[in-house]
């Protein structure tokens, strides 16, 4: 299964960084699933709620 981390600030939850997506040998194969986002938290407050 394809994997993509999407990270966000750890209290006010606004979105940080998107990776790319890291394929899977089965990509193209019939049946293949959508990529799983994984949610990952980085640091305590974007910029704009640090204030």
């Amino acid at each position: 299964m394809c994997k993509q981390v999407v990270e966000y600030y750890a209290v006010c939850k606004c979105h940080y960084f998107t990776h790319g997506v890291d394929k899977c040998p089965n990509v193209g194969q019939k049946g293949h699933p959508s990529p799983v986002i994984q949610k990952t938290y980085v640091g305590t407050n974007c910029p704009t709620h640090s204030t």
